[in-house]
């Protein structure tokens, strides 16, 4: 383990390195395909004449290539880990991402969780018992399943040119980050739609395609399993959980949680859980 220098050169691949950037800008030299996590403040990557905004909740999939700058801009550290792939001896990857640099929602997928729960722990004790070597393995055996996923919300999203698809797709990952970030009320489409720079209707359809449903259906289906989680844990009432999922009433959350999970929230237990094809969509 290491700490990004100011304009340091990576490790050219197979390493896990946990990032504390202040205040500034370095130049990040791509020797090796990357993924990067933010855990608290926020870096700007500037790639290829493209901006994109890391904070909590997103991971950035960085193909090798020419040296791109990075920001970080507000007063606080920007805290992470970056994952530099292992490659063949010829220098190529098993499974080459989808462009230059593509954005994932960190919540929609078992490797994002993987990831921000490794570089929490990480920070937090760099001595943890957490294994790199077990981490690294998890992390290639994952990311085949991320890159099928992003690569067949591309293909439904339409566009002739894969720049174009890739770019939709960045897009409606900061707006799907957004829902995700924000379980505890309904988060009008037309707030929504500005996140991803596009009109209501156009967002709508986009966002139809990639992910498979409506943003207001794929976001209630969220907060009612984060409400879930809050059941499970049986630390709060069921009116504070139906409140913090953004129910004003009772009645109203007990009836969408009936109908998301075929059982009352009252009726819920410890034991429930959610059928694989559940887990895939988020």
């Amino acid at each position: 383990m290491s700490s990004h220098g100011e304009a340091a050169a990576p490790p050219v691949s197979g390493k896990v390195v946990l990032s504390r950037l202040p205040a500034g800008e370095s130049t990040v030299l791509s020797h090796a395909p990357a993924i990067k996590i933010v855990i608290a403040g926020e870096e700007i990557h500037e790639i290829d004449g493209r901006t994109h905004v890391l904070r909590p909740g997103r991971m950035l999939l960085v193909d090798r290539g020419a040296p791109y700058r990075a920001i970080v801009r507000r007063s606080h550290d920007a805290m992470g880990m970056c994952i530099y792939l292992p490659t063949a001896p010829d220098g190529s990857t098993p499974d080459p991402f989808l462009g230059r640099a593509l954005l994932q929602t960190t919540e929609a997928n078992g490797l994002g969780r993987l990831l921000s729960q490794s570089a929490k722990m990480l920070h937090q004790d760099q001595n943890s018992a957490l294994s790199v070597e077990t981490l690294m393995a998890d992390v290639r055996s994952a990311l085949p399943v991320v890159l099928a996923q992003a690569a067949g919300a591309m293909a439904r999203l339409g566009a002739a040119k894969a720049s174009t698809r890739r770019e939709l797709l960045n897009r409606l990952e900061c707006a799907r980050a957004y829902l995700h970030e924000h379980k505890e009320r309904a988060v009008p489409l037309n707030e929504l739609a500005g996140v991803a720079a596009m009109s209501s209707f156009q967002f709508t359809r986009y966002f139809s395609l990639a992910f498979g449903d409506p943003p207001s259906r794929y976001h209630r289906r969220v907060r009612l399993q984060h409400a879930a989680q809050k059941l499970r844990q049986r630390d709060s009432s069921i009116t504070e959980i139906a409140f913090s999922a953004g129910y004003g009433e009772l009645s109203a959350f007990t009836h969408a949680f009936s109908r998301e999970f075929g059982c009352p929230p009252s009726m819920f237990g410890a034991a429930a859980f959610f059928p694989e094809t559940e887990r895939a969509r988020f």
